[in-house]
């Protein structure tokens, strides 16, 4: 747990400067960064998956890892495949306990957008209303550029739900996810669709 988490938020105490330090890792779409990521934890994205992390989530910041394994390092290990969505629901059904047991609330404010991420990655529309509440809070509890980063979150949160609005699901994982698009999700993804790193416009 401790690995995972060093790795994804570093060391440093103050949130700003966890931001500042490890920001260009949490989205980037590098090859290298992906093959670091299948090397060490690899093995522990499997075991996530196959549930065999569970002891690990009645803490806030063990459930927090296990999330990030499912959720995150997923879609960097598994970039442009199925797989990289195949555990989302697991991450989900754990975001959600979370939030209903009160666990976010235990994370720094740093750390809760990746317990929340399941939420903005979901194809169910409840799912995205409540992604908005609990990025919409974050906004509220911050100041200065740390709100601005929540502010930024809030903002993906909005063009994921807008696009479940709109669709009733993500476009760009169609082909990835062998789904045959319609002529109007035709025409967005021929648009330069946004793929939030996945799939394939």
């Amino acid at each position: 747990m401790d690995a995972i988490l060093e790795f994804w938020f570093g060391t440093e105490q103050d949130d700003l400067a966890v931001i500042q330090k490890q920001g260009s890792l949490w989205f980037a779409s590098k090859p290298e960064l992906d093959a670091e990521i299948r090397s060490r934890f690899g093995a522990d994205v499997e075991a996530a998956a196959r549930g065999e992390l569970e002891h690990l989530t009645a803490e806030a910041r063990g459930r927090l890892a296990v999330i990030i394994l499912l959720d995150q390092f997923t879609r960097n290990i598994y970039r442009g495949t199925a797989q990289a969505f195949a555990s989302d629901h697991l991450a989900l059904g754990h975001c959600r306990t979370a939030i209903s047991s009160k666990q976010d609330e235990a994370l720094r404010r740093v750390e809760r957008p990746f317990l929340y991420m399941p939420l903005m990655h979901s194809e169910d529309l409840t799912a995205q209303d409540e992604a908005l509440r609990v990025f919409g809070k974050l906004v509220e509890t911050a100041e200065g550029e740390l709100k601005k980063t929540f502010e930024n979150n809030l903002k993906f949160a909005h063009m994921h739900r807008d696009l479940i609005v709109k669709f009733g699901r993500f476009p760009h994982r169609n082909a990835i996810l062998g789904r045959e698009s319609t002529a109007e999700e035709a025409a967005y993804l021929a648009d330069g669709a946004e793929t939030f790193g996945q799939g394939k416009a």
